[in-house]
């Protein structure tokens, strides 16, 4: 509606995809919410260094044998300016805080009367937030995709400093919803879900070998055999006339071995625009499920299947995906 926020506007449309499941949703901007969590705030400016250098200690000894998926930053804080949401970087060379990219420069105390005042203008980067919505609202799990838990692995000496405990990280349920027409294809071709994770043309390439059958591939084979057979035949012929043919002749059996894999290339283009209709079946199927070249669940909004489901749709996926499985899932639609 005009006029509305857009975050007020989010609420109310997750709100009406979940109204069955009794969420609550928090707004961390909120006043009193901030003001709950000043004294994290309070920790982090009075000495940033003890946040961040054991964060960055885990990171480094991550980054031995699998990637740090969070940088650290010498402050995990952002200030609320009239110029938006800016992260604050503290030089332990003067003490000072500074809005990276700018001049401006603020001391602690500065910092910590406009915290005292409103506490609203601070926020928290994404190594302090999860210490902040842990310490508002104790957390048993979290239901993390794949980069939040890499990054959790990270941010265990960060919960220690803030005093709360870390919650258990549960993998989130992973899953690909495949459409009618999509589960024709891949029944049609007998394929897997993973046999399109890199295309279709793989698969289209493999379909059309397997179209011209066995007999195309062993006569060119033959022919090829055949070719070198003569040509070597030949070479000795014009050797014991003139030894310096020899060139001649090699240069003959690459022209014409050339020439074959040419007549190869055309008979596969034939067969190709014979299976037009194959092709266009596959990308279409790769396109829903891998679109972009990306695993569905991180490439289309929901909007699209709500849209041509209805709402139901959220009921069933609610009975059919199971939370506690490992593996990526399957929803025919």
């Amino acid at each position: 509606q005009p006029g509305t926020r857009l975050e007020d506007a989010f609420v109310r449309f997750m709100q009406a995809l979940f109204e069955k499941a009794g969420l609550v949703f928090v707004n961390p901007d909120d006043a009193r919410l901030k003001r709950a969590t000043a004294p994290l705030f309070q920790r982090e400016i009075d000495d940033p260094t003890t946040l961040s250098e054991p964060v960055r200690a885990r990171s480094e000894k991550l980054d031995e044998r699998f990637h740090a998926q969070v940088h650290v930053r010498p402050t995990n804080l952002f200030l609320l300016t009239d110029d938006g949401r800016e992260p604050l970087d503290y030089d332990d060379s003067d003490g000072a805080f500074r809005l990276r990219g700018a001049e401006r420069t603020f001391s602690e105390n500065e910092l910590l009367a406009m915290l005292d005042d409103a506490p609203e203008r601070f926020s928290p980067n994404v190594v302090a937030r999860p210490l902040m919505q842990d310490a508002l609202l104790p957390t048993a799990a979290y239901v993390a995709g794949p980069g939040e838990v890499s990054y959790h692995a990270q941010l265990g000496p960060a919960y220690d400093w803030a005093e709360v405990p870390q919650p258990l990280v549960h993998p989130r349920a992973s899953a690909t919803l495949v459409e009618g027409k999509v589960r024709k294809v891949l029944d049609k071709f007998d394929l897997a879900l993973s046999d399109l994770a890199e295309g279709a043309e793989p698969v289209f390439e493999r379909i059309v070998q397997e179209g011209l059958g066995d007999d195309v591939e062993a006569a060119f084979g033959e022919a090829s055999t055949q070719l070198h057979q003569i040509v070597n035949g030949l070479k000795k012929q014009a050797e014991a006339v003139d030894g310096s043919l020899a060139p001649s002749v090699e240069a003959t059996r690459s022209a014409l071995a050339g020439e074959l894999d040419a007549l190869k290339g055309r008979v596969v283009q034939a067969e190709k625009r014979n299976q037009d209709e194959v092709r266009a079946q596959l990308d279409k199927a790769a396109v829903n499920l891998f679109p972009g070249g990306e695993m569905q669940e991180r490439a289309l909004n929901v909007l699209y299947f709500l849209n041509k489901y209805d709402f139901d749709l959220l009921d069933r996926l609610a009975e059919e995906l199971r939370p506690d499985a490992t593996e990526h899932q399957m929803v025919e639609l």
